[in-house]
């Protein structure tokens, strides 16, 4: 039996001037607002089923600051190898690159309005050629971890693929809200050798998410995770912090890839929409217990577990550390 280990990051920062840092190595493409919070800092156990078309982890190299030191613009400018929606690479076999660019304000941070303060939007962008790059790695899973969506084995990218997304978040004492909406667009190249023919095509996915969050206990709600005010101790009546959420996130996966044979109705669908509830435990800063109940629909009938089904319900708890 043979393991194999992935580096999910491994870079260099230079932050000498704060308008203006420099890294360079393996990490984050910054683009999804969802994709960039950390994985202690998530509102749900799991991501939302639109972040799937967002990439993850890239190699490369990146200009990023805060303009004027007070988190009025944040921006990152970079670029990459190129990874397939959803993805992650550690290495390229080609010249092609990609350019990935991302504006964050926050509008009102300098203001005497509290109620503001903490409203941020941005727009988020990617570009390069994936000509000769398998892109038969693009799927989309649903919280119960099932394939709903996936490009045909073979397919190869034929041109340029382009994403881009607008994206908000805001919080106001234990009330927080955050969405974004994803747009991806690529073309592609399908050999059938049995036939000897060649499929050539573009395709267009989009998806997003909207979410709510209050915490019942009156603590802050921010982009990080919340931080008890009285930390779990029952001998002095003390429990922690208790916050409630709900998410409700679609993913619209086109007719194009289907009419053009890079996408089969047999094990995908054209749109999924997931309602998710969430209750979040935190214990103190370092201890968090969470319990999600997702719906999903979707749009066709699709097999799961060699049956026909229309939707999956899931309920996920999960234990986190995180220090």
């Amino acid at each position: 039996t043979s393991i194999t280990t992935s580096i999910q990051d491994a870079y260099a920062d230079v932050k000498y001037f704060p308008y203006a840092r420099f890294r360079a190595g393996k990490f984050k493409e910054p683009f999804s607002l969802e994709r960039l919070q950390s994985g202690a800092d998530l509102l749900f156990i799991e991501r939302s089923i639109s972040n799937y078309l967002a990439p993850n982890r890239d190699v490369g190299f990146m200009l990023h600051g805060d303009v004027f030191g007070n988190g009025l613009l944040e921006y990152q400018l970079g670029i990459f190898n190129g990874v397939v929606d959803g993805g992650s690479t550690d290495g390229d076999a080609n010249s092609d690159k990609d350019f990935a660019g991302r504006f964050f304000v926050h509008p009102f941070v300098t203001t005497d309005w509290d109620f503001a303060k903490s409203f941020g939007v941005g727009f988020a962008g990617t570009y390069g050629n994936n000509s000769d790059d398998p892109i038969d790695g693009t799927r989309v899973r649903s919280d119960g971890l099932s394939t709903i969506y996936r490009i045909a084995s073979g397919t190869l990218g034929n041109g340029i693929h382009s994403r881009w997304s607008p994206q908000f978040y805001y919080y106001w004492g234990p009330f927080g809200m955050m969405g974004e909406y994803l747009w991806s667009a690529q073309s592609g190249t399908l050999t059938d050798e049995e036939d000897d023919t060649t499929t050539r095509g573009r395709f267009t996915n989009d998806g997003g998410f909207i979410q709510a969050s209050y915490v019942l206990t009156g603590e802050n709600a921010s982009y990080k995770r919340v931080v008890p005010l009285d930390n779990f101790d029952p001998a002095n009546g003390r429990w922690g912090a208790f916050e409630v959420a709900f998410r409700g996130s679609t993913v619209g996966l086109g007719n194009q890839a289907f009419e053009e044979g890079f996408a089969s109705t047999r094990n995908s669908v054209t749109n999924a929409t997931a309602y998710t509830a969430g209750l979040n435990w935190y214990l103190n800063n370092a201890f968090r217990f969470q319990v999600n109940y997702t719906r999903t629909v979707f749009s066709d009938l699709i097999s799961i577990d060699n049956a026909k089904r229309g939707r999956e319900d899931v309920i996920l708890a999960e234990f986190q550390i995180a220090y």
